[in-house]
């Protein structure tokens, strides 16, 4: 009788340690879902951030170059054309 008392004893523990170690499994679970969800986050705004510095590294390199053409610019004509040439691959760039 005191064999089967203990026997349902050590059944009822177990049986408890496995609901506790199921539960923590399944929050660890969730808790990877979210930590992939972030990183999958972080990592399009990442590639966000990338893309645009590439964007204003190019215009700082045209700004750059523009500038170094208006100081060589000798004439008034010459700085007319430089001034045509940027309002054109502005308008270009807003009729895409």
């Amino acid at each position: 009788m005191a064999l089967n008392f203990y026997l349902n004893l050590v059944i009822a523990v177990l049986v408890v340690v496995l609901i506790l170690i199921a539960k923590f499994a399944l929050s660890e679970r969730e808790e990877e879902r979210k930590r992939t969800k972030e990183l999958e986050k972080k990592n399009e705004l990442i590639a966000y951030l990338y893309k645009h510095a590439e964007e204003l590294a190019k215009i700082n390199a045209e700004k750059d170059q523009l500038q170094e053409e208006i100081n060589n610019a000798k004439t008034a004509a010459e700085f007319a054309a430089i001034i045509g040439a940027v309002v054109d691959a502005n308008n270009n760039k807003l009729r895409q």
